[in-house]
């Protein structure tokens, strides 16, 4: 695997980089935003940590070495799935040269999108191109039928080699990795389905198809506040036990300017430190009447709201009127789940199972102590409907906090710095 580091005054242009430096199959391991501490020192800067494997990366430099400079900011201004067409697809011509028009998505040849992996039935149950006159309906001529036994040949070899060692290599690593058995068992599946045969003993091969099925189960989502301008958004923040969210919602908080923190009564830290260089405000109230006064308040202001809700775990009904209220009088109130990475992936599950009637999705504290990011993947596959919004990465207020997104866990996962 390939990792480097890229810094932009914007996302857009530090995507840009990558695409071209990388290549449109690159993954987005971790994403920063670096802010010097006086002026003019203080612009912002973005900065993403990317990947690639080696094979994706030896394929776009063969076609790279051949292109010159303009050319390649032709190339590289395309959708990254045209992009990957021309890589995949890319072969020398007879002259050696590349044409000069990208007009059919080629280098040397054009890509034909009409080309499909059939299943075995879809192929039988085709028409027959010489189909003799008078002939039975389920005639298949000669052609067809060698084109028959080289794809009973191919299916024969596959079962014969059903598990090769790069396979089992792969099931170990990823139960190594607590990924869920069940799920594990179906990247197999799919694995022996969709890769070559001659490519499926390579177990890079295997592990970077896993990687990208994996990111695709992963799910994740911008908070309400962070969707729009944040005025007259409401965010209620429920935990039970240690889990962060005190830390979690005054990172949150800092994100907004002008915003303002309510706590419950079960809370009696008082005015934050935070408070005192961020802008943001606290208030300490008791009761849900207080609750939702000190919201109109703070809606009528135009302030993002984050509500510190401490929930009673011996009493489930609270936490219910207590959401049913405020969604009756505030339709734009997202209710996120507060856990802690450092926590049992079974406590976590408990957590998620008992409040997701009320929630809209989850953040994760303590993202920095954590031991097994495999536990954290099996909580977005057992709660889809729960999307992560954000990880607490450090005590660091509000540098400690990153959106999230899928790439971010599985660099975890699989340890990539």
């Amino acid at each position: 695997m390939h990792v480097r580091k890229f810094t932009a005054d914007t996302l857009d242009e530090a995507l840009r980089q990558i695409k071209k430096e990388l290549g449109p199959d690159a993954i987005i391991l971790k994403t920063n935003t670096n802010k010097g501490t006086f002026p003019p020192f203080n612009k912002k800067k973005i900065e993403i940590t990317a990947a690639i494997s080696e094979k994706s990366l030896g394929k776009k430099m063969k076609v790279d070495v051949i292109l010159d400079d303009s050319q390649k900011d032709t190339l590289y201004k395309n959708p990254s799935k045209v992009i990957s067409n021309i890589i995949n697809d890319y072969s020398e011509s007879p002259s050696g040269k590349i044409n000069g028009s990208y007009e059919k998505i080629g280098l040397n040849k054009q890509v034909n999108k009409n080309i499909q992996k059939k299943s075995l039935d879809e192929f039988i149950s085709e028409e027959s191109s010489i189909k003799p006159e008078g002939s039975p309906e389920n005639f298949i001529g000669n052609e067809r039928l060698a084109e028959l036994e080289d794809k009973i040949k191919f299916l024969t070899e596959r079962l014969d080699d059903k598990n090769p060692s790069s396979i089992i290599k792969l099931r170990d690593y990823l139960r190594s990795l607590d990924i869920e058995e069940s799920y594990l068992q179906e990247i197999i599946k799919k694995a022996i389905k969709d890769i070559p045969a001659q490519e499926i003993k390579n177990f890079e091969t295997l592990n970077e198809f896993a990687i990208q099925e994996m990111l695709k189960d992963i799910k994740t989502e911008l908070a309400a506040f962070s969707r729009t301008n944040g005025e007259g958004v409401i965010t209620l923040l429920i935990s039970e036990f240690a889990s962060g969210q005190s830390m979690m919602i005054e990172k949150l908080a800092a994100l907004k300017s002008d915003s303002m923190i309510i706590k419950n009564g079960k809370i009696k830290e008082g005015k934050t430190l935070a408070s005192d260089f961020f802008d943001f405000t606290v208030e300490n109230v008791d009761g849900i009447s207080n609750i939702i006064s000190q919201c109109r308040k703070g809606v009528g202001e135009n302030k993002s709201v984050f509500i510190d809700y401490k929930v009673n775990p011996e009493d489930l009904n609270d936490t219910k009127r207590v959401v049913e209220a405020l969604r009756r009088i505030f339709p734009n109130l997202e209710v996120i789940i507060n856990l802690s990475a450092i926590h049992s992936e079974a406590y976590n599950k408990k957590i998620l199972q008992k409040y997701q009637k009320f929630a809209d999705g989850m953040t994760i504290a303590h993202l920095d102590l954590c031991v097994n990011f495999g536990a954290i993947f099996n909580l977005t596959l057992n709660f889809p409907n729960l999307p992560i919004k954000f990880f607490g990465t450090g005590e660091v207020i509000p540098e400690d906090i990153e959106a999230a997104s899928p790439e971010r866990l599985l660099a975890g996962i699989f340890r990539i710095e």
